[in-house]
């Protein structure tokens, strides 16, 4: 199916070939006008920590770390946008097959299909960054973390 997706959303050059789509750094699923997810590449599945098969079929609003009805009103947010501006940017929490929950850098655009409206999202994964709590001590004209006991 992902050879399909790819010539329709020419996410690449090599719009035509399937190996595009799938090993894309960025997790692509592709969502239906009902909501449910019908497609995703493996970064998907990395990020996501289990097999296409158990996200494949099921409503998007399950990928998030937030109450199905929240996720039914996000999905709702993003297709306005994208209806509006050709776009969606933002953030979503989502949850992986573990439980854990995680942030995402994303993006989705509609991509039409046989006369169906898709979303596509694309996602990366946002990796704070924290830095250990070292208390500054100021000498002289600068600062200097100051050792821990």
């Amino acid at each position: 199916m992902g050879e399909k997706w790819v010539e329709s959303v020419g996410m690449t050059e090599e719009a035509g070939d399937p190996g595009a789509f799938e090993s894309d750094i960025l997790a692509i699923h592709v969502v239906s006008p009902e909501g449910l997810i019908v497609e995703v590449n493996r970064a998907f599945e990395i990020m996501f920590g289990a097999s296409r098969r158990l996200y494949t079929g099921k409503h998007h609003a399950m990928l998030g770390a937030d109450p199905i009805a929240a996720g039914l009103r996000f999905l709702d947010e993003v297709r306005r946008d994208v209806n509006l501006r050709g776009v969606w940017h933002g953030a979503m929490r989502n949850e992986r097959f573990n439980g854990s929950t995680f942030t995402t850098r994303a993006h989705a655009y509609r991509m039409r299909v046989r006369g169906r409206a898709y979303l596509v999202f694309f996602q990366e994964e946002v990796r704070a960054t924290i830095l250990p709590s070292v208390p500054v001590v100021r000498r002289g004209r600068g600062h200097v973390l100051a050792a821990r006991s």
